[in-house]
């Protein structure tokens, strides 16, 4: 490292998918550490990110979410639906979950990061009055801003959006030059 080099560490959540497991890849200027979140009993997927770490010699955390996510997320959602609303389980996630009881309980448990990263094609930007705001990602077909809405400045300025600079098919060829097993992986459907 050169003189003046400022570290920034990179915790990046992962959950199995191609997104995920790439996302990483596209910021290499940084120290990253891999935190497996999950808000469900997947064990082949915790394997695969267990084994994706140790391939790239990158430390591997584990979080639990399930509870959080039920209450927050699973329950919401049924209350809502009855209650005759339309709700938007994946925003309320995001903003409640991915954003924030993730990096909330890896900070508990003294992991130490700068910025949060995720597989979300978006991108952050900040603005003329320096506010660091939400863009949508390069691919539109992929946009996955809207999901993101809720997020304040704040907590945009803590996290990083990688792959909102690429289109999947470069996600694709990225991860099928580093031998990612995920490479050819469909598309998850996001809500269980």
């Amino acid at each position: 490292r050169s003189p003046g080099y400022v570290l920034c560490i990179e915790l990046v959540s992962m959950d199995g998918s191609l997104d995920s497991s790439s996302h990483g890849l596209c910021s290499v200027s940084y120290e990253r550490s891999m935190l497996k979140s999950y808000y469900f009993y997947e064990k082949e997927d915790i394997n695969n990110v267990r084994k994706l770490c140790a391939s790239l010699d990158i430390p591997f955390y584990e979080i639990n979410c399930v509870s959080q996510y039920k209450k927050e997320v699973l329950d919401n959602f049924r209350n809502e639906y009855l209650s005759g609303r339309t709700p938007n389980p994946c925003v309320r996630c995001n903003c409640r979950i991915k954003f924030g009881a993730y990096p909330q309980i890896a900070r508990e448990q003294g992991i130490k990061f700068d910025k949060f990263a995720t597989g979300h094609y978006a991108r952050i930007e900040r603005d003329v009055d320096g506010d660091y705001v939400l863009k949508r990602g390069i691919a539109i077909n992929k946009d996955q801003s809207y999901f993101l809405y809720r997020l304040t400045s704040e907590q945009l300025s803590k996290i990083m959006l990688p792959l909102g600079s690429y289109t999947k098919d470069e996600i694709r060829a990225r991860a099928k030059s580093y031998g990612l097993a995920v490479a050819d992986k469909p598309d998850s459907q996001d809500f269980y």
